[in-house]
């Protein structure tokens, strides 16, 4: 009681001291360096703890020192003004109308075309001070980013704009409703049409760049609500025959809408209306391009082109590189063939890494970049139409025999299908197994397929495991890690993206797997849905359990985590891989959605296919081929077909799997099963690649 009374005396000790600072003001100069007192953390809490009667007093002498000492001089407020939004925030105070002439005044010059940007971020300000001090803090921020988000983002950083709305924003905490209030106006289909091309493209520049990046904002699944403004967009730029704007509204929806895509339907969704919507408008202007080769093969090499969005040291990477060091050391394939990598350069996802770039380059294979002449100078405005015809130029004039694309959905990549690049052209899926665009000729994958109406040529990537999955690590660096979570926990886990983990039927499994198993933590290592995965944790009961370390070498927790509990519907990829690659027999469960007859014939056609292998690996080491086949079906008890299954795998794992004899019995027959793997690996990959 005393603590709280003292507390009080305290915070409006401090109010009333911020109110005699601010009577004692004289001149500009001295007001500015009292309105720094808005940006610090101190302030701001002890205002929100303030009483609405004594926030109302200091607002209204602020108020009066504003008019009197700057706008009445006709002076400009410095933009740390715009931080009396956390003293206006939610007080209810009398409206000021003596600032509505400044906020008329400043609508009155935005409007002028001959504004720089300079000019136009000082009006936009001197607008939203004025309407913060006359008592409408959301219309200000709401109205400041509508103006700051049509200028050019290059521009802006280069007087520091971007650094300041990504700090104002973490610092009040501003909400997605904030935010999309500003959004939705400028991208009303009327409102955005009517401005220019940078203003235009300027919306989803900042949208991407300044916005995306803010942590609370950053992969938030509330994005998805802004999918029909967007939408809408797309299509008037088709109509309109505006498909360079087009076809960057075509990235950018793919690149919001995809971060958050958790089954095949919400893809199939994404391909009827927006790929196959764009797909004539992109036919249309390739008809006239000059055709490629009309067959495969001829005197030589075949040259085979792998398409790419930007070369970075993420999980297609890792694939594609190993794929291709393995192909590069056969001498028969060599002889055969010849690869080249094509650069689609979406810089605004990011750069190329020019170590991942050399790393093609030692295993001889020629990387090509035509766009990046196009970029320069352009920055995030250049023109994604330009590049798609310069990358299928140099396509044709090269004479690729086979293109193969990792992609899914990128406008780019689908205009070089549409247009018939090269003879034969390949889908290599990544996980989406409905894309479909015109120009495809066959489809590959490495991982495992589910039927959605296309044959897919499966196969397996040799996977580099020392360079990518099993890199050595102090065993002291593992201790440190694992010693900031309870000493005795049992770790149950996963590492990725965590729109994976932000499911409600995972995260309720999961949670009646901890409540049966109270030795258990859970660790969720990965960035995005952060916010969104607490507050259901904490409805849920296991808050205080459930760890989020954010970003994370997936190196050193890949030996922290005790179990990977794999997410569903969406299921983890080339994590998932570097967990079991480091583990001599690991502790994993997924649920595998087959009826028992699809399981007990996926397992007939596995026996099938790897026997003779198989019978060759276990007589060279002694073992019985039957102890093999036993081991392989004894996994599907890890491999459960529901959730009821999927709960009681992992209490067995916890309780019973991860017992020595058990846990020595599987590290035992997971040697000879990973030979048998790969040594059937290097004789199938060829044949795979012979057959494009």
């Amino acid at each position: 009681m005393y603590n709280a009374k003292k507390q009080k005396i305290k915070e409006r000790g401090l109010v009333e001291a911020l109110k005699e600072q601010a009577e004692q003001c004289k001149s500009k100069h001295e007001l500015d360096r009292f309105i720094g007192r808005f940006s610090q953390r101190e302030t701001l809490e002890a205002l929100k703890k303030a009483s609405k009667p004594s926030r109302a007093d200091l607002a209204n002498v602020i108020r009066e020192k504003v008019l009197e000492l700057i706008f009445s001089k006709g002076d400009v407020a410095d933009r740390a003004y715009l931080y009396l939004y956390g003293l206006m925030e939610e007080l209810e105070i009398e409206p000021e109308g003596r600032f509505d002439g400044y906020v008329t005044l400043a609508d009155q010059y935005l409007c002028s075309p001959e504004l720089g940007i300079v000019e136009k971020i000082l009006l936009s300000e001197l607008k939203a001070t004025a309407l913060i001090l006359k008592g409408e803090p959301q219309e200000a921020i709401k109205e400041h980013l509508k103006v700051l988000s049509t200028l050019h983002i290059h521009e802006a950083a280069n007087v520091g704009v971007d650094v300041f709305v990504k700090d104002f924003c973490q610092f009040f905490s501003i909400s997605m409703d904030e935010l999309f209030e500003a959004l939705s106006e400028s991208l009303t289909l009327e409102h955005y049409l009517s401005l220019d091309f940078v203003a235009r493209r300027s919306i989803f520049n900042w949208s991407l760049h300044i916005f995306w990046n803010i942590p609370s904002f950053y992969n938030n699944p509330r994005w998805m609500e802004l999918y029909p403004l967007w939408r809408a967009i797309f299509e008037a730029h088709l109509g309109r025959g505006e498909l360079d704007e087009a076809m960057y509204v075509h990235f950018y929806i793919y690149h919001k809408m995809g971060n958050h895509f958790q089954s095949q339907e919400e893809w199939k969704r994404f391909n009827e209306e927006i790929v196959k919507v764009a797909e004539p408008h992109y036919k249309a202007c390739t008809a006239a391009l000059p055709s490629c080769k009309e067959h495969t093969g001829g005197s030589g090499k075949r040259l085979i082109g792998f398409l790419r969005d930007r070369v970075v040291e993420n999980s297609p990477y890792k694939v594609e590189w190993s794929l291709l060091k393995a192909l590069m050391q056969n001498e028969e394939f060599r002889e055969k063939y010849e690869v080249k990598l094509y650069l689609m350069g979406y810089v605004e996802k990011s750069d190329d890494d020019p170590r991942i770039l050399q790393s093609y380059r030692e295993i001889g294979i020629e990387v090509v970049d035509v766009v990046t002449p196009l970029i320069q100078g352009a920055g995030y405005y250049h023109s994604h139409l330009q590049k798609a015809l310069a990358i299928r130029e140099r396509i044709v004039r090269d004479g690729v025999d086979i293109l193969i694309s990792p992609n899914n959905g990128y406008d780019i990549s689908d205009f070089i299908f549409i247009s018939r690049a090269a003879p034969t052209q390949v889908y290599w899926s990544h996980g989406n197994y409905v894309y479909d665009v015109e120009g495809i000729d066959k489809r590959i994958s490495h991982c495992g397929v589910d039927k959605y109406g296309f044959s897919f040529e499966k196969f397996a990537v040799p996977m580099d495991r020392e360079r990518f999955y099993n890199p050595p690590i102090a065993k002291s660096k593992i201790e440190a890690e694992r010693a900031k979570y309870p000493k005795d926990a049992f770790v149950l886990g996963v590492i990725g993206r965590l729109i994976k983990v932000d499911s409600d039927e995972y995260l309720e499994t999961i949670a009646q797997v901890m409540r049966q198993n109270p030795q258990t933590i859970f660790i969720a290592a990965g960035s995005g849905n952060a916010e969104s995965i607490r507050a259901k944790v904490e409805k849920l009961g296991i808050s205080d359990r459930f760890y989020m370390p954010g970003w994370v070498d997936p190196h050193l927790y890949g030996h922290i985590i005790d179990l990977w509990c794999d997410t569903f519907p969406l299921e983890q990829g080339e994590s998932a891989r570097e967990y079991t690659a480091k583990h001599e027999a690991p502790l994993m469960v997924r649920l595998i959605r087959l009826s028992r007859v699809e399981r007990s014939a996926e397992l007939e056609e596995w026996l099938e296919e790897y026997r003779g292998v198989a019978m060759e690996v276990c007589e060279n080491r002694g073992a019985a081929v039957e102890g093999l086949y036993r081991f392989i079906e004894s996994e599907q008890r890890i491999q459960p077909l529901d959730t009821k299954g999927y709960i009681e795998a992992i209490h067995w794992s916890i309780n019973e799997g991860s017992s020595k004899n058990i846990r020595d019995n599987k590290a035992y027959w997971m040697r000879i099963y990973r030979q048998v793997v790969a040594r059937k690996l290097s004789q199938d990959l060829l044949s795979v690649f012979a057959n494009l």
